[in-house]
């Protein structure tokens, strides 16, 4: 049997989780007045910009570790090391991916 790191079904329910989740944030602030909104999106940005600071250093140390690991092991596991670096992009990216996919939904409104 072959080991995979995310079956196809895995893979198609993160994709609906993260449309969904994507969704939820922008419908709010698609219908929101703009007014009441502002110190939300302050604070919104702020959280993002930490919570990114944080994931991205546990994931950059997890990236070193990995490779001191496979370097004392002699052994490195290509899979593994594609699931760090996409977490890492994921984690740098998405966030403003959706930040800006509700600022471009927000233009098309008005």
């Amino acid at each position: 049997m072959k080991d995979t790191i995310m079956t196809k079904k895995q893979i198609l329910f993160l994709g609906a989780f993260v449309v969904t989740l994507a969704a939820a944030f922008a419908l709010p602030a698609l219908a929101a007045d703009a007014d009441w909104v502002q110190p939300l999106n302050e604070g919104v940005t702020s959280l993002t910009a930490s919570l990114v600071a944080i994931a991205g250093g546990v994931i950059g140390l997890c990236i070193v570790g990995f490779a001191i690991w496979s370097a004392v092991k002699q052994r490195l596991e290509g899979p593994v090391l594609v699931t760090l670096f996409a977490c890492g992009l994921l984690v740098g990216i998405g966030p403003a991916a959706i930040i800006w996919w509700i600022d471009l939904m927000k233009q098309g409104q008005g």
